[in-house]
């Protein structure tokens, strides 16, 4: 984890994780930080390619802005979990 997130140089662009761990994918996301972030699926997933999203461009350089929105132009998150997410409760 900390070698993808040293190697993404905080450019906040895209990340992808491929887990059935839902507790390492969320510290994944945290410590990421990316804008688009997916998990177990192809990283065009975000777009709406095979499922839910829109296509657009991400803003400014080093594109650390965001996704585009027409009406405010503001960075927000957007996180595609594809199929494969399990959670399993331990015993104690």
């Amino acid at each position: 984890m900390q070698a993808a997130v040293s190697v993404e140089h905080r450019f906040l662009h895209t990340a992808v994780i491929h887990s059935n761990d839902l507790r390492r994918i969320s510290r994944f996301a945290e410590a990421i930080g990316t804008t688009i972030f997916i998990a177990n699926a192809p990283s065009y997933a975000w777009a709406g390619i095979e499922g839910e999203g829109w296509q657009t461009l991400t803003v400014t350089g080093p594109t650390g802005e965001g996704i585009t929105r027409p009406r405010t132009f503001t960075r927000t998150r957007h996180i595609v979990l594809g199929g494969g997410v399990m959670t399993f409760k331990r015993s104690a």
